[in-house]
């Protein structure tokens, strides 16, 4: 993962502070989601499930990425639209499901879950290692690699 991470970190350089405001995006920008039209495309995944997760169970965004996150205009209420949207977002979990509860738990923590600032604990240790030049546990990157196993079944 190092060598290649390296790469993607350079071929981007250095992102706005938008692009770091979740965990997924601090992933992105640490060259940890691959590199090209990969990395993108997984970032893009991420982004759009987080949002139908939130919009179907909860709110819109959580609090603190609000300013952070794209806007698109408000769209009059739609329920064929947002029944669709909702059975899309069922599918993609249960994709997820059943590869196992250890990749839905990296998978939600890396992608679900808030995370504004920092977090998860492990996205975090990769982070400031690679940053260190140094690597990370074992187990952080096997996190790592189980979220984006959930990931590129929805990518």
């Amino acid at each position: 993962m190092g060598e290649v991470d390296a790469k993607a970190r350079q071929d981007r350089g250095r992102k706005a502070e938008t692009d770091t405001c979740d965990a997924i995006g601090r992933a992105y920008c640490a060259g940890l989601l691959g590199t090209g039209r990969q990395a993108e495309d997984r970032l893009n995944a991420a982004r759009r499930i987080a949002a139908a997760y939130w919009a179907a169970y909860g709110f819109g965004t959580p609090d603190s990425l609000a300013r952070f996150q794209p806007q698109q205009g408000k769209l009059p209420s739609d329920p064929e639209r947002d029944a669709l949207r909702e059975a899309s977002l069922t599918r993609s979990l249960e994709l997820i499901n059943a590869q196992g509860r250890h990749i839905r738990n990296a998978f939600d923590q890396l992608v679900i879950d808030p995370n504004p600032d920092s977090g998860p604990a492990w996205l975090d240790a990769i982070v400031m290692a690679h940053r260190a030049k140094d690597q990370a546990q074992a187990s952080q990157y096997q996190q790592m690699e189980r979220a984006l196993d959930g990931l590129d079944l929805i990518a």
